[in-house]
């Protein structure tokens, strides 16, 4: 199952194969221009979706297994991630 599921991973993401830089650069960098890109997008989903599955399912087995906190750290590492790749931060530093 874990294998299909990379084997179509990579093969959505060959479909988008583009730019390999993390920001795209503009004349007039602005707060509002995030560049949405799926690779970044369905990536870091489909990992944020399968820690909390598994997550979940450690919790209904033994509640002192794992802990809220550890959730809520990996989510926020994610957002991190979200927020690093996708928006447009870097093209807003100036020189």
């Amino acid at each position: 199952m874990v294998s299909l599921l990379i084997a179509a991973l990579l093969v959505v993401l060959g479909f988008f194969t583009g730019s390999v830089w993390a920001h795209v650069t503009t004349d007039t960098p602005s707060f509002t221009e995030w560049h949405w890109r799926p690779d970044v997008v369905i990536v870091v989903t489909l990992l944020s979706t399968a820690y909390v599955a598994g997550w979940r399912r450690l919790r209904k087995r033994n509640l002192h297994t794992v802990k809220k906190w550890q959730l809520l750290v990996y989510l926020t590492s994610m957002g991190m991630i979200y927020l690093a790749l996708l928006s447009p931060i870097d093209a807003t530093y100036g020189d």
